[in-house]
């Protein structure tokens, strides 16, 4: 017998942030979760819980294929995709590492496409939904913040762009 159950897949899940708040409120409402971060012992704490755990690094095309692979072999499929991974800088402009922004920007933009492209096929044979985690601060300037701000106010566009296609 197929599980009716639905199931979400959450990027970003270490303990003490975001992604572990939602994994927990997600497997209390009944749904499968596997929560995922870069190393399971970021996650013990909700593996205690019962939920499910994978590796997952955002910013590698490899762990990605082998995080699909892994549900693959399991039979699953992801009916929600929550890209919440991600990462925040502090700094004024003039002292902007450009080096450094590139880096947040690709975590916090190139890397959850690459999440998103990956599980496209999945989500669409399940008719599935994708969620990307912004911000507030990707609709109004906030002193201190630009990297951050820039790369969430991308990934809101690009969320905006594909609910339209």
């Amino acid at each position: 017998m197929a599980n009716s159950k639905r199931t979400v897949l959450i990027t970003g899940c270490s303990e003490g942030g975001m992604g572990a708040a939602l994994a927990v409120a997600f497997h209390k409402a009944g749904i499968r979760v596997y929560a995922t971060a870069r190393g399971l012992f970021k996650m013990t704490g909700l593996s205690a819980l019962g939920i499910e755990t994978l590796s997952l690094d955002i910013e590698s095309p490899a762990s990605i294929a082998a995080c699909i692979d892994q549900l693959s072999a399991r039979k699953v499929t992801v009916d929600i995709l929550v890209n919440n991974a991600g990462a925040s800088a502090s700094m004024p402009i003039s002292d902007l590492n450009l080096d450094e922004a590139k880096k947040l920007f690709d975590l916090n933009v190139w890397s959850q496409l690459s999440v998103t492209k990956a599980f496209l096929p999945m989500l669409l044979q399940t008719k599935g939904v994708i969620v990307n985690h912004t911000s507030v601060v990707s609709t109004m300037a906030v002193p201190f913040q630009s990297p951050y701000n820039a790369s969430k106010a991308a990934m809101a566009m690009f969320s905006e762009s594909m609910r339209l296609e």
